[in-house]
């Protein structure tokens, strides 16, 4: 009977995997329509040296990519390690991420492409420009720390994890004083203005916490911890758990790197003497390739060096099950092709 009753318990959480991939996917699969449907709003943000058009197909393609390969990478952790802290992180991480340019496509479709053509656009806009940003920082920094098993290095990164969620949260507040029209990322590498504003009815809320106007420099502090925490990790590891770490390591010290360095056009706002240069074309150049190398280390190369502390290195002793999809893959596919 305890067999009987751990096996069911056992295929209710591979079941989680399951629909961690339904909801992952399928929101892939909304943003890709979606980009596609906003794929003749004229774009105000073409990167340097390309067309607008180029430009566009650069963006959706790293988007479209990255979504799914998060997807299937959280979907295949959360399948795999459902008791692992890790995996939620990860899920919780991509799913707010998907939601985010999902809401920021429909947004930008139902005010600005066909003008009011889809309900709750506007609810979609603030989800997109203020909700969920501040979502997202915290459980990404949660699962760089805590990976691959779930558990931090010690208590005190605790700390940091803390340190994010109270960043995030006067960000979101002081976010909330926006008189103007909403800015959306659609896709997440350029933020397009949309007739949708933040209720009148919350902005004594943000003017409240006008103090806190810098809160977006402040998150740096946190996300280099979490690189930093992520290095310590592998330079305290051996053998083939060190393996496992070392892409990871190095994929999220990518995405810190290109995420201190977007911010270049930003920081004239805290830094008036750095003014001159925020503003100047050249920083808002810089500023959109780096976006793309921040998207590609994000949503690309890290959940890809997940994959490969799985398929080369045998994190989560789950390779067994890689080899026989691939199997099974192949043959399906001489099945159909026969």
């Amino acid at each position: 009977m305890t067999t009987a009753i751990a096996a069911r318990h056992d295929r209710g959480w591979s079941a989680a995997g399951v629909l961690v991939a339904a909801v992952t996917g399928s929101l892939a699969v909304a943003s890709l329509v979606l980009a596609v449907a906003d794929w003749a709003t004229p774009s105000h943000a073409a990167l340097a040296g390309l067309s607008a058009a180029s430009s566009a197909a650069v963006k959706v393609t790293v988007q479209t990519v990255g979504l799914f390969t998060l997807a299937a990478t959280a979907s295949l952790v959360v399948w795999r390690q459902p008791r692992n802290a890790f995996s939620w992180l990860l899920a919780a991480s991509v799913i707010s991420l998907s939601i985010q340019v999902v809401a920021g496509e429909y947004a930008l479709y139902g005010l600005v492409v066909v003008c009011c053509s889809l309900p709750l656009a506007d609810v979609a806009a603030m989800l997109s420009a203020k909700v969920l940003p501040d979502l997202i920082g915290p459980f990404g920094i949660a699962a760089v720390l805590v990976f691959p098993d779930g558990r931090l290095k010690s208590a005190r990164w605790l700390l940091v994890i803390a340190a994010a969620g109270v960043v995030a949260l006067l960000d979101f507040l002081h976010g909330l004083n926006d008189p103007s029209e909403l800015f959306v990322p659609a896709p997440m590498f350029t933020l397009w203005r949309v007739p949708a504003f933040v209720p009148p009815a919350l902005w004594p809320v943000g003017e409240m916490f006008g103090w806190a106007s810098t809160a977006f420099i402040w998150g740096v502090v946190p996300g280099l911890f979490a690189g930093v925490g992520v290095v310590m990790r592998m330079a305290a590891s051996r053998g083939e758990a060190r393996r496992q770490l070392q892409w990871f390591a190095w994929a999220a010290s990518l995405f810190v790197i290109a995420g201190l360095l977007s911010l270049a056009n930003q920081v004239g706002h805290p830094y008036p003497q750095l003014r001159s240069f925020s503003f100047s074309d050249t920083a808002y150049a810089f500023h959109g390739w780096v976006n793309i190398a921040q998207g590609v280390a994000g949503t690309i190369l890290v959940p890809a060096s997940i994959g490969i502390a799985i398929a080369r290195y045998r994190l989560y002793d789950i390779d067994i099950v890689v080899n026989r999809t691939i199997l099974f893959a192949g043959l399906a596919v001489f099945v159909t092709g026969s």
